[in-house]
Formats: C-alpha cells, sequence, structure tokens
C-alpha cells in the first residue's frame, strides 16, 4: 500500500521516498483511511482546509464521515520539507479514486501472498537489526534527517504496539508477537511457514491451527503446470494440442474455494491488510534507490535484492538466497490470487486468459514470470512434461 501511495507522490511531482518524510501518525492516519474506504466505500473526499504549519492552530474538526476526519488528521500541523499534511491527504484520496474498476469493487491492498514473498526475502529480519544498530550505537555510521525520520517512522509504525485506536494494532497479551500473527495467518492461508526461523535457527514459535490450506501448494503449482502447457501450446501451429482448459477452471476453482474458505465471516482480512502494509514499507525502502536509510549505510545499488545483501552485510544477516525471485514473484502473484478468488478463471471460457497472448484482458506475462520465479525460488520445474511410467 505504501508503494501506491509513493507512486502518487510521484505523479505529484515529489520523490517516492518523500513518503517517509511524514509524522508516523499521519502514515497511520493513512492506514486507517484505506481500511475504512475498503469497509464503507465511502467516497474519499478531503474536506477544503489550508495547511497549518508547525505551531499552528490546527482547523477545526469537520463534520462528515470517519474517513473526512482522519483526512484532517493528515492535514494537521506537522509538516517537513515543504509537505504539508494536505499533500498526504491528496495523495490518499487520488489512491483511493485511482482503484476504482467498473466491473470489480476495489481491492486496495495486495493478497496476503505479496507479505509472505516480501518476509521470506527476510528482509524485515535484516531491517529489524539495522534499527537495532541505528539506534543503539554508531557502528553504521552517522544517520541523516531523512534517515532519522525513515527510523522513527519505521519503530512507531511496525515495532511498537500502538494502542487500541488503531487498525494495524494487532499486538495484545493474547497474541503478543506480530511475527508470530503473520506466520500464523500464512500457515492458515496457504499451509506454508517462512523459510527462517528465529535468530538462533530455531523454529519460530507460532500457533499452527488445524484449519489450514494444505493442498494449496500442490493446486497451485498444478495450476501454473498447466498454464505454462497452454502457453506452449498457444505458440504452435502444428501438432497436439494437449491444453486441457477444463482443468484449468477446476484447479483455480479448487484455489478460489479453498482461499474463501480462510475468508468466512471476514477471518484474516485485518492480519493480511497489517502483513501487506508492513512488507510494502520494507519492500518501498528497497525498490527506492535514493531511500535515505539505503543512502545512510552505503547500500546503493541497482536492485533491491542487492541492496538488501548489502544492508544485510552490514548487519550481519545473509537475506535468502533467491530474495531476486521472491521480490519478483510477490506482486504478480498476488495479482494473480486475487482474480483468483473472484472467480475469474473458474470456468473453461476464461482459461485461455491466463496463457493466450491473443486473448483480450489476458495476463500472460504476470502467469510467465509467475512460473519462472516459482521454478526458481524452489527449484521445482513447473515446466517440465510430467512423466507417467508404464506397468507391464
Amino acid at each position: 500500500m505504501f508503494i501506491k501511495l509513493a507512486h502518487e507522490l510521484f505523479k505529484a511531482s515529489h520523490g517516492e521516498y518523500d513518503v517517509f518524510s511524514f509524522h508516523p501518525l499521519q502514515l497511520q492516519a493513512v492506514l486507517d483511511v484505506v481500511w475504512e474506504y475498503a469497509r464503507t466505500r465511502s467516497p474519499p473526499v478531503a474536506p477544503e482546509m489550508p495547511d497549518a504549519g508547525i505551531g499552528d492552530k490546527a482547523p477545526h474538526e469537520p463534520n462528515g464521515s470517519l474517513i473526512e476526519k482522519l483526512l484532517h488528521v493528515l492535514q494537521g500541523a506537522y509538516a517537513t520539507k515543504n509537505l504539508g499534511g494536505n499533500v498526504l491527504a491528496a495523495a490518499t484520496a487520488q489512491l483511493l479514486t485511482s482503484l476504482e474498476k467498473p466491473h470489480h469493487a476495489p481491492r486496495v491492498w495486495h493478497h496476503l501472498v505479496y507479505a509472505y514473498m516480501v518476509e521470506n526475502t527476510r528482509a524485515i529480519e535484516v531491517f529489524a537489526r539495522v534499527l537495532d544498530e541505528a539506534l543503539h550505537g554508531e557502528r553504521l555510521g552517522s544517520v541523516s534527517d531523512d534517515g532519522h525520520r525513515w527510523l522513527r517512522a519505521t519503530e512507531e509504525l511496525f515495532f511498537r504496539d500502538q494502542g487500541f485506536s488503531f487498525i494495524s494494532s494487532i499486538q495484545s497479551s493474547v497474541r503478543p508477537d506480530a511475527r508470530a500473527t503473520r506466520r500464523n495467518a500464512y500457515y492458515r492461508m496457504f499451509g506454508m511457514d517462512l523459510n527462517h526461523g528465529t535468530r538462533d535457527n530455531q523454529p519460530y514459535p507460532y500457533v499452527k491451527p488445524e484449519a489450514t490450506n494444505r493442498d494449496f501448494v500442490s493446486t497451485l503449482e498444478g495450476l501454473l503446470r498447466e498454464v505454462w502447457r497452454g502457453y506452449v501450446n498457444a505458440r504452435n501451429t502444428s501438432g497436439a494440442n494437449t491444453t486441457d482448459d477444463a482443468v484449468i477452471a477446476d484447479l483455480a476453482l479448487r484455489l478460489q474455494q479453498m482461499l474463501g474458505d480462510r475468508r468466512i465471516g471476514g477471518n484474516l482480512s485485518r492480519e493480511e491488510y497489517v502483513a501487506v502494509c508492513t512488507m510494502t514499507w520494507f519492500h518501498l525502502t528497497l525498490a527506492t534507490p535514493d531511500s535515505p536509510i539505503v543512502v545512510d549505510f552505503k547500500a546503493n545499488a541497482t536492485t533491491p535484492e542487492e541492496r538488501l545483501r548489502r544492508l544485510g552485510e552490514r548487519v550481519g544477516i545473509a537475506p535468502h538466497s533467491k530474495a531476486r525471485s521472491l521480490f519478483l514473484l510477490s506482486e504478480p502473484l498476488s495479482r494473480l490470487l486475487v482474480e483468483v478468488e473472484r472467480g475469474t478463471y473458474s470456468t473453461a471460457g476464461n482459461a485461455p486468459l491466463l496463457y493466450d497472448p491473443s486473448r483480450p484482458e489476458n495476463v500472460t506475462a504476470d502467469t510467465l514470470d509467475i512460473v519462472n520465479h516459482w521454478s526458481m525460488a524452489t527449484g521445482k520445474d513447473l515446466k517440465a512434461v510430467p512423466v507417467s511410467t508404464a506397468t507391464r
């Protein structure tokens, strides 16, 4: 979600990394605005009022929806680098408006699988150690003003219990560990744990529920293999066509049903939102070449995975060896599963949208990326033709 917000700031002639410069309260208000919009579909309209400078009297609280009141917080007194609250309010409203689709309810944030893939890179482990080093000493070097703003916002938003009033506050005496809460959500939705444990290489403790999609991986891989077969056959001009649209549709339907089962009654919605927002913050930090903490700690590089590797070297934590594929999987796999859950590919007539570039609204580019990088990240060759052994 922070990546989309950064894009809106960039379109308004600000730097993408400027999202790191706002007050943590304003950024927290953005999270609540987006959540409330997704829940109520209330129009994201900000009341007209001028920015207030530091120390100025705040404008009167407007009447109206909760969204308007939260946008009022964004327009408050905190401003740095000529970035007033109105700038953030306008970017937030534009983000929500741009997500409207005529044929679908808007999907404001990524699927939970996005958070799972980004967290598997060990990015949050590296950044937790970066905060630890930067806030307890000077071993990593001096920190710029922008870097200090990043450190404060990161600590406030993602490493502190924020109190009962914020949507992202999912820590309590019942579930005191945010990392364990995310792992619980991943396991319930995908039947998968993260690929790393505790700092001392022990299994990470979290609650593993009985209700979990244990067949998610095998079903997804089956779908991707059939989609690859369809893509190969769509390019053939001669020979047998072994594409089976009915099988593709059946596998998509099975995924739709198992993912839907975990969401009954709104289950995992808030956990998904918080996990995705958390990971977009760290993904954006790595994806932006001139993000302050990357520059301050001399981790400049041409790709997010290389910046993560260099930061990891500074703090003694090695990222996942397949971090590149995990980053490149995160967004297209999220888009695919969003549409799978909507039932877009659960009929044989729509199955070709997954593999046939000649079809309108095809998503072939995404599915090819998923096939390639899932194979590289897992070591499973999804392009291999299954071999059956005949018995005599």
